[in-house]
This record gives C-alpha cells, structure tokens and sequence, in this order.
C-alpha cells in the first residue's frame, strides 16, 4: 500500500495498521520507518524554494519562507505549493504552531499565488 505519510499517521492512530516488521528494516534511518512495525517509507518528497536564475539572482531570494510574506512578492507566482495538506503538517510538525499558523494566515492576505510548477 502506498499512502502519505499525514495518511499513516491517521490510520495508526485508528489502529487499522497490522504491524509487520521487514527483514531489511534494519537498512532504513529512524524517521523513515515506524518504530512500532506499522509503516516503512519507500520514497521521500523533498519541500524546497526554486527560482528562475534568469528572472531573479541569488541575493533577491529570502533566507525563509516568510521572507516571502514581503510586500515586493505580492502578486508574484512563487514556487511552493501551500495547498496541499502535507507541505503544511510539515510545517507544523518542523516549526512550533504558532510560527506555522501565523505564515498560514498571512499567506493569502499577501496577495501571492502558489503554483506547483511554474514555467
């Protein structure tokens, strides 16, 4: 079964996983598997900023995603997808709450608009 890693953690926490523990477990770093035996990861989605080095240089990049809370992105398409469900648990789970909460909710109001790919 190839499900999410946000999916995972719902169904262990329902109990409908049976634990099953691989023989090559052993090969995989804690974090990529479940210590309980309920999941092993078999890939990983990277979350990363990119940017298009003929529109922009290094130095007008921000050091942080708030960095692109700032007025002069307004309007502007900005490479990260802030829609999907995932990109925000894991902004939740690797920032404390607040911090996540307080990007999230002055996203939108900033006028930028996500995009998952952009030309």
């Amino acid at each position: 079964m190839n499900i999410s890693d946000f999916q995972s953690v719902v169904l262990k926490k329902e109990g409908l996983y049976a634990s099953y523990v691989s023989p090559e477990s052993h090969a995989y770093q804690q974090g990529f598997k479940d210590p309980d035996g309920n999941w092993t990861a078999i890939y990983v989605n990277a979350y990363l900023m990119g940017y298009n080095t003929n529109l922009l240089s290094r130095k007008d990049i921000p050091d942080s995603y708030e960095g692109f809370l700032d007025p002069r992105w307004r309007g502007k398409k900005i490479g990260f997808d802030t829609k999907e469900v995932q990109f925000f648990a894991n902004m939740l789970k690797i920032w404390a709450k607040k911090r996540a909460w307080s990007f999230s909710g002055n996203w939108s109001p900033n006028n930028c608009t996500t995009d998952k790919a952009i030309p």
